[in-house]
């Protein structure tokens, strides 16, 4: 208290001066229409100034605000998307094991990394290997039919026989009436393909659906091959001559499934024995 009364008496003349210089200027403003209305006019300038001040300060916080929202929104759409294309997966999953059956056949997906269609044997490349169960000789599909055979297995990947490879044969059948051939591939057109031995006696007509045979321990019974687009009986011949257009193109893959027969080991230890006799 001492030292704030020793500051005013120092500062006495000066404190003096500053209250008569703010009584002259109130009387001045009082006694003065014009002084009173610049000074109105100032106060109301610096009010408005000051309120819009505060509202662009305030608006920009808000803006900020509904910013980062719709930011967390838009954190929050795309992981639900991610959650919605792995169940979308899940479900093709399911609606495959339920088409074929969960007895025997057990179903996988797998991404292609490397793929071939201008060579005399094809072949693709999956980025599934042992560690994910795949073994050799399991069939290989998508959405729009069969792809291939697994032909080599490492730790993480696989080679895939493609369908369009001159050594491999699929068990294939008419849909309509289940007379069965063989379906190759004679190295030339990736998109059409023969199938054979389907006897003289059985009804073929242009536009007929091919589909596997199942009577192969690889492909289950009734997946998409192709469709009747030539055929004919070569003189002297009990057997048709069928030229299959391919279901796939093979030239636009990016996803497949690989089946697995969960019976294959029983089956050809017991055909091998078979053999044998």
């Amino acid at each position: 208290m001492q030292q704030i009364i020793s500051f005013l008496f120092k500062r006495q003349v000066e404190l003096l001066y500053l209250l008569l210089l703010l009584i002259s200027l109130i009387l001045s403003i009082n006694s003065h229409s014009y002084h009173n209305r610049q000074y109105l006019n100032s106060a109301n300038a610096l009010s408005s100034g000051l309120q819009r001040w505060s509202n662009e300060a305030f608006t920009y916080i808000d803006l900020k605000k509904v910013n980062d929202a719709l930011n967390q929104e838009n954190v929050e759409l795309k992981n639900e998307l991610e959650q919605l294309k792995s169940s979308v997966q899940q479900l093709n999953r399911v609606a495959l094991n339920t088409a074929f059956g969960e007895s025997q056949f057990k179903y996988a997906s797998a991404k292609i990394i490397k793929n071939s269609i201008s060579r005399y044997r094809n072949y693709l490349t999956i980025d599934q290997g042992a560690n994910n169960e795949v073994t050799t000789d399991m069939g290989v599909i998508n959405e729009n039919g069969i792809v291939g055979v697994i032909d080599e297995v490492s730790s993480q990947y696989a080679t895939v026989a493609s369908v369009a490879h001159a050594d491999v044969q699929i068990n294939a059948k008419l849909k309509n009436s289940d007379h069965f051939g063989f379906l190759s591939w004679d190295g030339a057109d990736y998109t059409l393909f023969d199938l054979f031995d389907v006897p003289k006696n059985a009804s073929v007509a242009i536009g007929d659906t091919i589909v596997t045979g199942g009577m192969s321990n690889i492909f289950p019974e009734d997946i998409l091959i192709g469709t009747v687009v030539d055929y004919s009986i070569p003189n002297n011949q009990s057997f048709y001559e069928i030229k299959v257009a391919l279901s796939n193109d093979l030239a636009n893959l990016n996803h497949v499934q690989l089946v697995l027969n969960k019976d294959q080991n029983e089956i050809n230890s017991l055909q091998s024995k078979t053999a044998l006799e």
